[in-house]
């Protein structure tokens, strides 16, 4: 169970995963990705550097908020090779992520690792507060 989001990265390096949103692929898992979140509630999902990878999220609107970070390497002639970072971004109610290999996670504050296959799907109204 998550309330605000996961922010998957491994420091220092790329991972590889298969990351779904319904029925978009944001990565197929054969390229590198410098990180991931799934995420519900607004500025969760910020890599080292300061890059958002979700944006106006809401915690009210029934969707999850999904990005990856792709490096994107651009070659220029005669002035070597740029790098850019690309962000692919995706809402939906329901997502997967499932790395290659042991990933790094940070889940509502919680440190982990991830090796398998972990989905998350929005219950609108899941959670509420009573006051009488």
């Amino acid at each position: 169970m998550t309330l605000h989001g996961a922010l998957l990265r491994t420091p220092g390096g790329t991972f590889h995963a298969l990351v779904e949103v319904d029925d978009v692929v944001l990565s197929d898992g054969t390229e590198p990705l410098l990180g991931a979140a799934v995420s519900n509630a607004g500025g969760y999902a910020v890599l080292d550097d300061g890059l958002p990878l979700t944006v106006d999220d809401d915690p009210a609107d029934g969707v999850l908020d999904v990005a990856v970070a792709v490096p994107v390497v651009t070659r220029r002639l005669f002035r070597g090779d740029q790098v850019r970072v690309e962000v692919r971004r995706a809402r939906g109610r329901a997502a997967s992520v499932n790395p290659r290999a042991e990933v790094s996670y940070l889940d509502d504050g919680v440190r982990g690792t991830l090796a398998r296959k972990r989905s998350w799907w929005m219950e609108h109204g899941a959670w509420a507060t009573y006051v009488p």
